[in-house]
């Protein structure tokens, strides 16, 4: 029995030490590190999840700041360091790794050091650099401020915001860069997705084929990753857009038969365009609250008087959602004309179907009920009608 109880002893006192080791396992990750200027406070690590935080540990910094965390895991992952909700820094923690933090626990994002762990490091680097160009920013404003009554305030204006553009560009090919190089590490999406100056600094659809590169690297290397698969499935349908974008972009070529639409009329309970065939047709996308679409009403309207006598129909198609705003908007503007929505905003069918991507939209179908031109300013519209009634 004494034999058992000594074995038992000696198995958790190892069980114990291997427990509380400084470095980690390959199924764990090891955080530590040392928080100045500390008075004993909690310090909270929280595991970002796709769509929420999940708490993992708490500890208090012992006399000397420091703190010591450690968790098995399956897959690398995002974590929060915190002591507050305004004070924490975001980590990439890997299984094997033994992450060393250090910083000034008062202003931790912009104190903090880190090493022991890559995707951590990488995260930082972005950081500093992403900091160091709010600075610059930051200098812009506060020599503007001072200088705001200037005689030439106008052409300082200008020359500020060249200078904050080119600041922009700058972090934008930084990141470029960054993801270049790292697009098999889960660090390339915190810099995708970075909004900087309240300017997002890449888009799905422009930058597809970045964000495709990212994707199919991450894939590759992490393809049971919850933060891989959710911007993978976020990436496989943008492709399947800009596919069936393209499907439609050949339907709508020049001299194909336009396609034809059904929608909810205003004044009648179905229009369609097919029913106004063997006319000429502007076909315009336009909402009321839409500024721009506002002003152009009113050049549509006087192109309608000078065409309606040789056959002219506007059959306008509004992004509006509330009926009664549509409706006041029409009489109100007095555009007397063909008006059909389904109130479904950017989701309605005919958007897609005409790949509308920004209101006012213009396309001219000749009597013969075939596309004669797409995507026209309204500065170019008069000539594009002419061009319409020659033919």
């Amino acid at each position: 029995m004494k034999k058992l109880l000594l074995f038992v002893f000696i198995f958790a006192f190892l069980f114990q030490a291997c427990y509380n080791s400084k470095e980690a396992d390959e199924n764990e990750f090891v955080l530590k590190g040392r928080l100045t200027q500390s008075k004993g406070e909690m310090v909270y690590l929280d595991e970002l999840g796709v769509d929420d935080n999940y708490p993992v540990d708490s500890v208090k910094l012992d006399d000397n700041g420091e703190f010591f965390f450690k968790k098995k895991i399956k897959e690398p992952g995002f974590y929060l360091l915190k002591t507050a909700d305004d004070n924490f820094v975001t980590l990439l923690l890997d299984r094997g790794e033994t992450a060393e933090l250090n910083g000034n626990i008062k202003q931790l994002a912009e104190s903090y050091t880190v090493f022991g762990s890559k995707g951590s490091e990488q995260i930082l680097a972005i950081n500093q650099y992403t900091r160091n160009n709010y600075a610059k920013l930051d200098s812009l404003a506060l020599f503007w401020d001072k200088n705001k009554y200037n005689e030439n305030k106008d052409f300082l204006r200008d020359s500020l915001d060249s200078v904050a553009m080119l600041i922009i560009v700058d972090q934008q090919h930084f990141l470029m860069e960054f993801i270049d190089g790292n697009t098999s590490s889960l660090a390339s999406l915190i810099a995708i997705y970075q909004v900087f100056g309240r300017k997002t600094m890449f888009d799905e659809y422009e930058h597809f084929d970045l964000f495709k590169e990212v994707r199919d690297s991450l894939y590759e290397k992490y393809p049971h990753n919850a933060h891989q698969l959710s911007f993978k499935e976020r990436v496989d349908e943008v492709e399947i857009s800009l596919k069936e974008k393209a499907e439609r972009e050949k339907l709508l070529q020049l001299g194909k038969e336009a396609p034809d639409i059904e929608l909810p009329g205003l004044w009648k309970d179905k229009v369609k365009l097919s029913d106004y065939s063997g006319h000429p047709i502007l076909l315009y996308f336009w909402s009321s609250w839409n500024a721009t679409s506002r002003q152009h009403n009113q050049t549509v309207k006087y192109l309608q008087k000078l065409y309606e006598n040789r056959g002219l129909v506007v059959f306008a198609v509004s992004l509006d959602t509330n009926k009664d705003l549509w409706k006041n908007a029409v009489e109100l503007d007095k555009l007397n004309w063909v008006h059909a929505s389904d109130l479904k905003y950017w989701e309605s069918p005919a958007v897609k179907t005409y790949n509308v991507e920004k209101i006012p939209h213009i396309v001219l179908i000749d009597k013969e009920g075939n596309v004669f031109a797409r995507n026209i300013s309204i500065d170019d519209l008069a000539e594009n009608l002419r061009n319409l009634f020659r033919k």
